[in-house]
């Protein structure tokens, strides 16, 4: 009974071993993002980050491109992973961004942004 207790102990570790040694890996290329600077990937990002969390987590993979996008909703249990040349630059189509309602933003020799808890300046 001792011997079956301890194989059945042993072939459990190997198992969960195996899964924590090579997570799965979601692309956003397999959901459909282009990374050619102009296409708008955030549905893409999404999908794959939804994937990859409804599997207990894993990496989501960006390779290298330029991708444009909005809200980018990250979850538990996932790592993103942008390789060598991956880029991910927020769309200026402020339409794209969930609740985006800036109280002020002033443009001249640099960027303020205010808000009802802070204030920062970048000059």
């Amino acid at each position: 009974m001792r011997i079956k207790s301890v194989a059945l102990l042993g072939a459990a570790f190997t198992l969960l071993q195996g899964a924590w040694a090579s997570p799965a890996t979601f692309s956003v290329r397999q959901y459909g993002a282009i990374g050619d600077g102009k296409t708008l990937d955030t549905a893409a990002f999404n999908s794959a980050i939804t994937a990859c969390a409804a599997a207990a987590g894993g990496q989501v993979l960006v390779p290298p491109g330029h991708y444009q996008t909005g809200t980018i909703l990250l979850k538990s249990s996932i790592t993103l992973l942008l390789e060598a040349g991956a880029e991910i630059v927020g769309t200026p189509d402020l339409e794209q961004y969930e609740s985006f309602t800036p109280r002020s933003v002033r443009l001249s020799l640099g960027y303020t942004h205010h808000t009802s808890q802070s204030t920062s300046c970048i000059s």
